[in-house]
């Protein structure tokens, strides 16, 4: 059991959750973008949010997403994952149709 203990240990540190940080819905992060994830030449992006997330985690610098779900309010019709190279608390601002989530360590 030990040994089975451990090996679980080891695939948490390797392997954190996606989303073991924190989002706000309906909530925008204007400054600070670094990507802009062109949904519709990268439809796995587009596919979810954790999609999104998974873009960031890949990237050393991102501090976190904003993520618009629906087709209907990508900007310019293609962008639906904004990857953020800081985090500014005060930055943070109320907006229909995107969600924001802070990268989780």
């Amino acid at each position: 059991m030990t040994v089975v203990a451990a090996f679980c240990l080891l695939v948490l540190l390797a392997f954190p959750a996606i989303v073991s940080g924190w989002c706000l819905d309906d909530t925008d992060h204007d400054p600070n973008t670094r990507r802009k994830i062109d949904c519709r030449k990268n439809p796995d992006a587009a596919g979810s949010q954790r999609a999104c997330q998974s873009l960031c985690y890949a990237e050393s610098w991102c501090q976190g997403t904003v993520w618009i779900g629906s087709p209907a309010h990508w900007v310019k019709g293609k962008y639906c994952c904004f990857l953020k190279d800081r985090y500014n608390p005060s930055a943070l601002k109320s907006q229909k149709h995107r969600r924001y989530c802070r990268r989780g360590y």
